[in-house]
């Protein structure tokens, strides 16, 4: 379900509004214009979790800078991976994964 609730953040890949999302007891924003998804650790592990049904991978921190800012606190992110797969991630708030990717780490499990 999209909801809104004074939340004016912006993509950082292509500029669009990004829209929220609310599942059972999580959240995270989806841009509909490149369909990237930023979701927030706790989300992540949610979800992770009940579809997968074990545990969440760990994140691999990279020294390097990521590719955008986190839409929450407007920080550089820092590049980061889960099971080998490329996100930006923002330790404070969470990760965002490009368009099919976060599909892809599930499907894998």
């Amino acid at each position: 379900m999209v909801y809104r609730d004074d939340f004016n953040v912006s993509c950082q890949v292509c500029s669009r509004p990004l829209e929220k999302f609310r599942g059972e007891n999580f959240t995270y924003s989806r841009c509909p214009g490149c369909q990237g998804i930023f979701i927030a650790r706790a989300a992540l592990e949610t979800i992770w979790e009940r579809l997968v049904k074990r545990p969440a991978p760990r994140v691999e921190w990279s020294d390097r800078a990521g590719e955008r800012l986190c839409p929450e606190c407007h920080a550089p992110m820092r590049a980061a991976k889960i099971r080998e797969q490329a996100i930006d991630a923002c330790a404070a708030h969470g990760y965002w994964f490009i368009k099919g990717r976060l599909m892809r780490l599930l499907a894998a499990g």
